[in-house]
């Protein structure tokens, strides 16, 4: 896992990369929620959150809140990230 970044104790980390879906953690503590970026041509198609991750309790609300933000904002920057690392 390659960490991202970090915001007000939230780690955002790059989880894996498919052609096409990126998947980003978000840890806090010991609570842990998963981003999948959807893209088609390095263009973001769609993004999806799920609370809970791995067995482990999601990420607190405003963490939460914090991670869905974070992914909106960086979303870009993250897929392409994730093709240059995968080419």
């Amino acid at each position: 896992m390659i960490k991202l970044m970090e915001h007000k104790g939230l780690g955002v980390y790059l989880d894996s990369f498919e052609v096409g879906k990126l998947s980003i953690i978000g840890k806090y503590k010991a609570k842990e929620s998963i981003g999948v970026l959807f893209s088609d041509k390095g263009v973001l198609n769609r993004v999806t959150i799920n609370a809970s991750y791995n067995n482990k309790e999601p990420l607190p609300p405003l963490q939460l809140v914090d991670f869905e933000d974070i992914l909106s904002m960086y979303s870009k920057d993250f897929i392409d990230l994730g093709y240059r690392l995968g080419s």
